[in-house]
Formats: structure tokens, C-alpha cells, sequence
């Protein structure tokens, strides 16, 4: 019998805020975390903004003989990991249930390999450590996890480009259906690294003016630092415990239609997929949901496909739900986005209200539905279907409700 499965703990950074609740605040005051990039050199470089962490400390969180040998994707997954386990109220050392970790990213172990590279190239260093390089796997950000948390777990890293971090989630979800664990570390983490931003650049995927998901005059995304942490329990281990249960985990759904190596299917095939595979998963329809999360990017291409996709799954009733982007704020942070995207939701239905696409001025004939444009709205959300669309053709899609 398949058990419900529970988010019982949050944990978050981003450029709007540096943990759950700073970012929350970000989000409904419509806080745009856009700015110069500074992590690196631009000078070479025809875009030059990003959505990059402030103000973040990594020295109030881990010794300095950590932070020497950690990547910053691995810092920032260790801290955010904190804050859900202490959300949740779990003493770990304690624990007597199985645990896994299900870590999305994209390239998140590139910082320290890039210094590495450049030593050797530039000739700067007459010795350069390899030991740089230990942090280069995309497993290695859970490893950190586990290891600072002083756990044994069931570990799993997820590389599907910008759907990353949603499946993770999802598969975290069907770790504790079938019993393979009692309690799941998931979500996902990625950073602005010169690797990906000249990557983008080359895709001429990038803008220098503000984000304008689903805008006519929309120009491209900017690139976001950022992770995103859930804590998941089966329903009924976490009611034994009196947790706080901030919302079910529905349906799941994911699909790879391999239409092309960074765009998504022309008629939005994948994301149709996902949509009808997660929605069936939950055992709803679509006069249940309430607000959809969108991957909402701002260029051309992917929203007008993400529009069509949801037009196509929900007819007419497309017109009657909020659909927002909060890249829109915090930009894209690759294979970390479904997740951030995933607490935000949660928080909505939380709160009651839904968290804008800031910037939005001018309407397009081709996105022409109801994208929550520039101010946060009060409404009763109960349910709300979260989209990721990475390259590949790498869809995934995240149903959540409310407990009761």
C-alpha cells in the first residue's frame, strides 16, 4: 500500500534570502536578487548579471579547515541541509529509522575545478593541489551532506540538467513508498560558475536586462546561485513524532522526449507527459489544482512551449489558474530551481498567498495566461503543480496538497 508522503522540513539560499523564511519574505515583496556578478572575471564576457548569493557567511557555519576543501555547492547543501533537519525536529544522532540523500545538480562541483585549471594554464602556481579536484564529482554534495550530518544513507545524486532538483524530490518520494527508507534528505543545488555561464552565453540564452518571464519583450534568463532542501517522511512515522506536516507530496512525473540537445519539444510533448503522468500519479484532476509553479525562464522559446504544454493538458480551465515564475526574482539556478520552486510552493499554500512574476509589462499573444504579474496575491491555494523543464528534454513534474 502506497503511504503519504510529507515535507516536515525546509531549508533554502538563494539571492533573495539566506534561509526559509528571508526568502520568503523575498518572495511575496517581490524582491529582485539580479545584480554584477563578482565571482569571477566578466570582462571578456558580453552579459555580465547573475543572481548570486548576499551577504552569506560560509565561516558561521563550518571551520575553516572545511570550507578549505569544500566546493561552495557542497557548503551551501550542508547548510541548507541543516536548517531542514532543524526544522523538522530531528535529532539524527538518534535516529534509529533509514535514511537517504537525493541531491539534484548540474555541474555543481566546478568552482574549486576551475581554480584548479586556471592555476595550471595561467602558470601562477608552481604546485598546484589536486586535492582541488576531490570536490569535482556531481556526487559529492551529498557525500558532504552525510559526512556533516554524521550519517550512514542511502545516497543518490541526479544529473537531468534544470529537472535536477524536482527529481530528486521525486525519487525520494518513491524511496519511501516502496520502504527502501523512513526519512529522505532531498532537493538540489547549483552556482553561477564561468563553466555555465559562458555555456549560456554561447546559447545566447542570456540577458543583461531584467528577467521578464512570459513578457513579450522578454530577452533571456539570468543565472541564479542557489539550493533548495526538503525533508520527506512517510505520513504516518511523522504524525507519531508530532511533526509539522507543511504539505503532502501527491503525484510525480517525468519524461525525456530527446527532441533536442537544449530545446524543449515543439508541440510540448514532454512536459504534456509529466503533467498527465503526475496527475495520475495523484489521483486527481484538474479542477484540483490551484496554482501552478512554473519553470518560467523568460526566453523566447521555453515559455511560449511551457504555455502550450499547459493549455494542451488543461484546456479551457488553463485560464483560471495562477501560473507564476519565481526566476523571475532569484533567476535560474539550474538543478537547484525545482526544488527552490518546490519550498516556495509549499510556503504558498501555506500562507495563502502566491509569490509574483516581477517585471512583467507587456502581455504576448503567445503566453496569454494568468502569470500573477508584478504583485504577490492573496488566495487560498490547497494544491499546485510544479514544472521543470531541462535541457535534454528532461522533464519532470511535482504535484503537492495541503495535509488533511
Amino acid at each position: 500500500m502506497i503511504k503519504d508522503i510529507v515535507v516536515t522540513g525546509m531549508g533554502t539560499l538563494t539571492a533573495i534570502g539566506n534561509n526559509v523564511d528571508d526568502f520568503w519574505d523575498g518572495l511575496i515583496q517581490g524582491r529582485y536578487g539580479a545584480g554584477e556578478i563578482t565571482s569571477f572575471d566578466m570582462s571578456e564576457y558580453r552579459h555580465s548579471r547573475g543572481c548570486e548569493l548576499k551577504n552569506f557567511r560560509p565561516q558561521d557555519h563550518l571551520s575553516q579547515k572545511e570550507l578549505h576543501r569544500m566546493d561552495r555547492a557542497s557548503i551551501l547543501s550542508v547548510v541548507a541541509a541543516r536548517e531542514a533537519i532543524a526544522d523538522a525536529g530531528i535529532d539524527l544522532e538518534n535516529y534509529q529509522g533509514r535514511i537517504g540523500v537525493a541531491i539534484g545538480t548540474t555541474l555543481s562541483g566546478m568552482i574549486k575545478t576551475q581554480e584548479y585549471y586556471r592555476k595550471i594554464f595561467t602558470g601562477k602556481q608552481d604546485r598546484v593541489l589536486a586535492s582541488k579536484l576531490l570536490e569535482y564529482p556531481l556526487y559529492i554534495p551529498g557525500n558532504q551532506v552525510i559526512d556533516k550530518l554524521g550519517i550512514v544513507a542511502e545516497h543518490f545524486t541526479v544529473s537531468t540538467a534544470c529537472s535536477s532538483g524536482l527529481h530528486a524530490i521525486g525519487i525520494a518520494t518513491d524511496l519511501l513508498r516502496v520502504g527502501r527508507c523512513d526519512l529522505v534528505i532531498a532537493g538540489g543545488v547549483d552556482l553561477i560558475s564561468e563553466l555555465t555561464f559562458s555555456g549560456f552565453e554561447l546559447l545566447k540564452a542570456l540577458s543583461n536586462e531584467d528577467i521578464t518571464p512570459f513578457d513579450l519583450n522578454r530577452k533571456g534568463l539570468l543565472l541564479g546561485d542557489g539550493v533548495g532542501i526538503v525533508v520527506l517522511e512517510r505520513e504516518d512515522s511523522a504524525k507519531a513524532r508530532n511533526a509539522n506536516l507543511y504539505a503532502k507530496i501527491a503525484g510525480y512525473g517525468s519524461s525525456s522526449d530527446a527532441f533536442h540537445m537544449t530545446a524543449p519539444h515543439k508541440d510540448a510533448e514532454g512536459i504534456f507527459q509529466s503533467m498527465k503522468m503526475a496527475l495520475k500519479d495523484a489521483k486527481m484532476n484538474v479542477e484540483e489544482i490551484d496554482y501552478i509553479s512554473a519553470h518560467g525562464t523568460g526566453t523566447k522559446h521555453n515559455d511560449a512551449i511551457e504555455t502550450l504544454g499547459i493549455k494542451r493538458f488543461f484546456g479551457t480551465r488553463a485560464y483560471n489558474i495562477p501560473v507564476s515564475s519565481i526566476k523571475s526574482m532569484i533567476g535560474h539556478t539550474l538543478g537547484a530551481a525545482g526544488a527552490i520552486e518546490t519550498i516556495a510552493g509549499i510556503l504558498t499554500i501555506r500562507h495563502g498567498i502566491i509569490s509574483p512574476t516581477i517585471n512583467y509589462q507587456t502581455p504576448d499573444p503567445d503566453c496569454d495566461l494568468d502569470y500573477v504579474p508584478n504583485v504577490a496575491r492573496k488566495q487560498n491555494i490547497r494544491s499546485f503543480m510544479n514544472n521543470s523543464l531541462g535541457f535534454g528534454g528532461n522533464n519532470a513534474v511535482l504535484i503537492v496538497k495541503e495535509v488533511g
